[in-house]
């Protein structure tokens, strides 16, 4: 699953307390942040990964972090982004 915050970067320290914390139920095998901002978080099964994306929106710190599914065409590039759910 790849998320980012919009408009803020979190450092991964930041990042893998509160995604352990708040998805300790879904069990996240492995947190990694990017130099441009987005961060990678990797689940032991799809199930879990899918269960915390139904169970969002979710706050990191106070800030929005928009989740989405991994692909491998993936474009890590927030300006390729024209749409944000609120």
């Amino acid at each position: 699953m790849v998320g980012f915050c919009p408009g803020f970067k979190m450092n991964y320290h930041t990042v893998n307390i509160i995604a352990t914390r708040a998805w300790k139920n879904h069990g996240p095998e492995n947190v990694m942040t990017t130099a441009g901002g987005f961060m990678i978080f990797r689940f032991n099964t799809e199930a879990a990964m899918h269960g915390v994306l139904e169970k969002g929106p979710w706050m990191f710190g106070g800030k929005v972090i928009i989740l989405q599914q991994w692909h491998p065409h993936f474009v890590f590039d927030k300006n390729k982004i024209i749409k944000l759910p609120v």
